[in-house]
């Protein structure tokens, strides 16, 4: 990440940023890196499983907005 003159960052631990933002225990999306080797629909059919009912999952490549990249899959509530 570079910051240019002017920029602000803000830290936060997952607990606080849950208290602030969302709920505790809750996450609006988490990022994944898979082993090398692991084709981006392997990865996202093992996350899809592991999901609770009404979450989703989408690799970076099929994100809304994204630029078509083999990134990590993204889970999303």
């Amino acid at each position: 990440m570079r910051l240019t003159t002017g920029s602000s960052l803000v830290l936060f631990t997952d607990a606080t940023a849950q208290r602030l933002f969302l709920r505790p225990g809750r996450y609006r999306s988490v990022e994944l890196t898979a082993a090398p080797g692991t084709q981006p629909q392997e990865l996202l059919r093992r996350v899809e499983s592991a999901l609770p009912q009404g979450t989703g999952a989408v690799t970076r490549a099929n994100s809304p907005g994204s630029r078509r990249t083999s990134r990590p899959a993204r889970a999303a509530r």
